[in-house]
């Protein structure tokens, strides 16, 4: 067993995984380090090496990677790790200058424009 570089912080902050195939689910972290974070897949919808974004307590899209399974559990890596200021807002559940919310849907386009004229958006 490798030796952690980082140690593991504890915790059960909530938040939403969504798939490579578009599958959204909610989540409970169960630890969380600058490099990744551990929570339950009950479903296994999640593949070892395959890509996830991922919102943890209304943050992200946090990109990642699985890295691991073990029955249930998944750990994924995060493609750009957190900064030690990021886990502790997370933790602690205070705001952070870094750790920024979710863009706000944008209103919907007035009557006179057609779809075809709207960008398009990303599910997840």
């Amino acid at each position: 067993m490798r030796a952690r570089k980082v140690e593991r912080k504890r915790t059960d902050i909530g938040g939403q995984c969504c798939s490579v195939q578009g599958r959204v689910f909610d989540v409970v972290l169960s630890d969380l380090t600058q490099g990744g974070c551990r929570f339950r897949d009950p479903q296994r919808i999640l593949a070892i090496a395959s890509p996830v974004n991922l919102t943890i307590d209304g943050t992200g899209p946090h990109r990642a990677h699985v890295r691991w399974r073990e029955q249930e559990e998944v750990g994924v890596s995060f493609t750009r790790p957190l900064t030690a200021e990021q886990v502790e807002a997370l933790i602690s559940g205070k705001p952070s200058k870094t750790v920024h919310p979710i863009a706000k849907p944008r209103e919907l386009a007035p009557p006179n424009r057609t779809a075809s004229s709207l960008p398009l958006r990303r599910i997840c």
